[in-house]
């Protein structure tokens, strides 16, 4: 996918006012006080020189659209094809900027900046790490060193999103149908936004066809334009996501570069590993550091490992966001560890003498398993 950014100088709405059949079209100025970044969903953990930099999603774009997707304006019609229509006359006016999309890149001084104000694209840096690495790579028999990049990658469920708001004017009620994994929490969200009592708002989630993660994403701008919408209307609102707007509307996965080493012993041993990877957390980072952070604190997998030496750097680019999905940055983790155990494996098994019996050679394929109590603590405190 290519990254994609521009200044916004000027969005004008008149003609698709004047469309008939068009009910009325918003910009971001047109918000007032409801226009303000969503909230952060899960403040990092307390670890020490953790350097994090908190920017979330906005309900449209203000000044500058940061990835691909990004709401400029919205548009309310009578039918869905009118709206369609209505779409060609939005007159916006764009610089186009520079896409920041390659990791590396992206930390370069010279780099285009997704957010004006963030040295180096740098979401977060976290250092973790428990023994002492250095110490067993100088007494390992073998130290292998690979690098592991893991692309991006969507959901696509069979469903995809869609939000439904109705305002009930009498009853002072607000009930809201969302293809939700997080009905709770998006009710009490959209309640303080709005700032009405939990108890008038109601959040249905009906069959959500496939959620894989990015449905408990909370507070998309559609949930958050559409509660808006129905009041300000008095009107019942909806809003379906078609196929080609899931690709860039909705949440996605990491994509994720990986300089990893292994130190061993010369009976299959794992001494110590160290991993220095960077993550690709979007324009917005709404989910803080959970999708990195699982990434770390599960990479060894159930292997014992005395020393273990991890920093991940989490960049901003101007791709959709990233929050958790199927594994949540675990899979890319345990692929690390696991691929660099199985290559000894086999580079033993091809260096190993034909005379040695099979039951040796596979004794000496193995490697030891954790038990509970050989967990780091770090992992156990990330993941509680």
């Amino acid at each position: 996918m290519r990254g994609w950014a521009r200044w916004i100088c000027a969005v004008d709405l008149l003609r698709v006012r004047e469309r008939p059949g068009v009910v009325a079209a918003y910009a971001a100025d047109d918000l007032g006080d409801y226009w303000k970044p969503g909230p952060l969903l899960v403040p990092p953990p307390p670890i020490e020189s953790t350097t994090f930099n908190q920017r979330t999603q906005v309900p449209l774009a203000r000044g500058k659209v940061r990835h691909v997707g990004e709401p400029v304006a919205m548009v309310v019609a009578e039918s869905r094809y009118i709206a369609e229509d209505a779409l060609a006359d939005i007159a916006v006016e764009y610089q186009p900027l520079p896409a920041v999309t390659d990791l590396e890149r992206a930390l370069a001084p010279d780099s285009a900046r997704v957010h004006d104000d963030v040295t180096g694209n740098v979401a977060a840096r976290v250092h973790q790490g428990k023994g002492d690495y250095d110490a067993a790579r100088s007494t390992a028999a073998l130290v292998l060193r690979r690098r592991f990049r893991y692309d991006r990658g969507c959901s696509a469920p069979i469903e995809t999103r869609g939000v439904v708001a109705d305002w009930d004017a009498k009853a002072e009620r607000l009930t809201v149908w969302d293809t939700t994994q997080a009905p709770v929490v998006v009710r009490n969200g959209l309640a303080a936004m709005l700032k009405l009592s939990e108890s008038q708002v109601r959040v249905v989630a009906p069959f959500i066809g496939g959620g894989f993660g990015p449905k408990i994403m909370m507070f998309y701008p559609e949930e958050v334009l559409l509660a808006w919408l129905a009041i300000r209307l008095e009107r019942p609102v909806k809003w379906i996501e078609d196929r080609a707007e899931h690709f860039y509307a909705t949440t996605q996965e990491r994509s994720q570069i990986h300089d990893a080493e292994i130190a061993l012993a010369a009976d299959g041993r794992i001494l110590g590993v160290r991993d220095e990877f960077l993550h690709d957390s979007g324009a917005y980072d709404p989910y803080g550091l959970t999708v990195p952070l699982n990434s770390q604190c599960t990479l060894l997998g159930p292997y014992v490992v005395p020393a273990y030496d991890s920093r991940f750097t989490a960049i901003f680019t101007t791709l959709p966001i990233v929050s958790p999905y199927r594994g949540a940055g675990r899979p890319p983790a345990r692929g690390v560890c696991h691929r660099e155990a199985a290559r000894h494996r086999r580079a033993r098994a091809w260096t190993r003498p034909r005379r040695d019996p099979p039951a040796q050679f596979h004794c000496a394929r193995r490697v030891p398993l954790g038990q509970p109590d050989h967990l780091p603590g770090f992992r156990a405190a990330a993941l509680r």
